[in-house]
């Protein structure tokens, strides 16, 4: 008799359990929580099958929830499966985890740890977006693409690693953080979705990575704390309100030629002077209706400075 076999013939009182689930392929997947354990610890084998996935929307609004542990053997954290446990306070996710589904962890408020093991090679959109109290967040560096919205309204971040593996960073992907201040972007990104870095309201210093050739849409705008963005060669069109109320930035470095200009570039960036490079074309005495000059060495030493905490 199969594993799945002996399963299907244990008596009903034997199957009961906090948690719903089915079997497939002689493995578990945890479909729905029913308990109301502040603390909950998820077997890692249930009937002698191992427990391998968490469905979505498995612990979605399970609001007695502060703390879970997922067992090793678990593979997949599934669509908004802890989406709006808003007291989850602390998860511990193991290595044998590859993937984290969209608003898998979305609201949940009072999250405040999470460390993503290197397993991990997909994050799915919004999956920590709107975690009040988490403050940073390390990607694992077998991730390749962080989806749009990941980190959105994440208003007590300050920190964030993003790995080389990193080539796209999405849509509004780290918009409404407003402690974010340290952030590096690595140089194998070669594009940045509109309003990635929207009221972003302490970083002051931003470097875009070479092979970007595209400032898109909204990409920093109301971040009313930054003084100094250097934009490589690679760049060759700037989107429509691109730095749009950065109220207190000083300098934008281009090291390459005049891109085009969308609409409402630097709109209210009345403090701004774009710098320029000798020997690139197509510079005036203005651009975008800010003063220019040529580039400096101290201009460029002030451009790469690391970003100030707020």
């Amino acid at each position: 008799m199969s594993v799945l076999e002996k399963w299907l013939s244990l008596p009903a009182r034997v199957l009961q359990s906090p948690f719903s689930y089915t079997a497939r392929h002689d493995a578990i997947v945890i479909t729905r929580y029913r308990g109301s354990a502040d603390q909950v610890v998820i077997p890692a084998k249930i009937h002698g099958m191992p427990v391998t996935r968490i469905g979505d929307r498995a612990f979605d609004r399970c609001n007695s929830l502060t703390r879970v542990t997922i067992p090793e053997g678990v593979v997949s954290i599934g669509e908004c499966a802890f989406r709006k446990c808003f007291d989850l306070t602390r998860v511990s996710i193991p290595p044998s985890v590859v993937h984290i589904g969209g608003q898998a962890f979305f609201s949940c408020y009072d999250l405040v740890s999470v460390e993503v093991p290197e397993s991990v090679v997909r994050i799915e959109s919004e999956a920590f977006a709107d975690c009040r109290s988490l403050a940073s967040l390390t990607v694992p560096p077998r991730v390749v693409s962080i989806e749009n919205g990941l980190l959105r309204r994440c208003s007590s971040l300050t920190r964030l690693d993003i790995p080389r593996s990193v080539t796209r960073i999405g849509e509004g992907a780290f918009a409404s953080c407003p402690r974010l201040s340290q952030v590096t972007i690595p140089d194998g990104v070669t594009d940045i979705g509109h309003e990635a870095f929207s009221d972003c309201h302490c970083l002051t210093n931003i470097r875009i990575p070479y092979g970007i050739t595209r400032v898109m849409k909204g990409l920093f705008r109301k971040c009313t704390r930054l003084e100094h963005a250097t934009i490589p060669e690679s760049v060759t069109s700037i989107s429509d309100g691109a730095f749009h109320c950065c109220t207190s930035l000083k300098g934008i470095y281009f090291k390459g030629n005049a891109p085009k200009l969308g609409t409402g570039v630097f709109t209210c960036a009345n403090q701004a002077t774009v710098y320029y490079l000798p020997g690139t074309t197509g510079w005036g005495s203005s651009f975008g209706g800010r003063p220019t000059a040529r580039w400096l060495l101290s201009a460029h030493d002030a451009a790469d400075a690391p970003a100030g905490n707020c």
